[in-house]
């Protein structure tokens, strides 16, 4: 269940469980990541993080109140805070926590499952849920060729054997996938250098999400060199291998891309995020 706690002068207010947290004073509301029942978090912390707080004791622990003081803790160290982690280091009898607060440049790298249940991410934002898969002959059709925008959308190609890369146009505010385009690199190698000039004429700031169906590999590596210069590296991509990547113009940063050469069907999950500063403001984690 959402609650939705608000927060006006700082006062103390106690906080249930809380997914949702609202302080009124910032503006902000901070949504607690989680997949498929199972909180998000991140072992990766950066050293430029804004703030840290190790070893909060048990005693100091409410669960009524302690997501809220962390939200105010993030808040008061900086505006610019956008999310904030508490990690559970032991049980709560005689355990302690650390509490993570991240500004844009310094979130971190991964985000994924928690199974354990001992720590929280809480984001600025309501995330995309994205789920892409790359497929291989013999996988059944058009199911396998799903995107699903998690709550928003489903995508099926609407080619009925597509080969090679298929792509997709991410409207964030929308949370919408449209245009899309199937490269054939397959059956026309001149298909690959269709892809390029269409990656290279992409407006900037535009986000694309990727995915490949049997068979991607032949005749890419004509423009492996382009891919990797925009952080797209298949040089690792075999034949029947499988590819799928979030992708945005002028970002190449913020890239995920992932190659898969066994059997079956390859399927990644993503967490993209536009905190609505500018076009290029956003960030996409994997999740898994």
């Amino acid at each position: 269940m959402n609650v939705i706690v608000k927060v006006a002068h700082l006062t103390t207010i106690h906080l249930l469980a809380a997914s949702i947290l609202k302080l009124v004073s910032s503006d902000k509301t901070f949504n607690k990541l989680a997949w498929k029942g199972f909180p998000l978090c991140s072992n990766s912390i950066n050293n430029t993080l804004l703030s840290q707080k190790f070893n909060v004791t048990a005693e100091e622990f409410n669960s009524r109140r302690f997501v809220k003081t962390c939200g105010i803790h993030c808040q008061l160290m900086s505006p610019s805070c956008i999310a904030f982690q508490v990690n559970v280091l032991k049980s709560v009898n005689g355990g302690s926590y650390n509490l993570y607060c991240y500004g844009f440049d310094d979130l971190p790298s991964d985000i994924c499952m928690n199974l354990n249940d001992n720590c929280s991410f809480f984001l600025a934002d309501k995330p995309i849920y994205m789920t892409v898969s790359s497929w291989e002959y013999g996988n059944p059709l058009p199911q396998s060729t799903l995107v699903e925008v998690v709550g928003a959308g489903k995508y099926y190609t609407s080619i009925t054997y597509p080969i090679g890369v298929s792509t997709y146009k991410l409207n964030m505010l929308a949370r919408s996938l449209y245009d899309y385009h199937s490269f054939n690199t397959y059956n026309d190698p001149n298909m690959a250098l269709y892809m390029k000039n269409y990656l290279m004429n992409t407006t900037n700031g535009t986000v694309i999400v990727g995915q490949t169906g049997d068979e991607p590999a032949s005749a890419i590596q004509g423009v492996a060199d382009y891919l990797k210069s925009v952080n797209l590296d298949v040089s690792t991509l075999q034949f029947r291998g499988k590819w799928v990547f979030v992708w945005q113009q002028g970002a190449y940063g913020k890239t995920k891309s992932h190659i898969f050469n066994g059997y079956g069907l390859f399927t990644k999950q993503f967490l993209i995020c536009n905190l609505g500063l500018t076009c290029l403001h956003f960030f996409v984690r994997f999740q898994g």
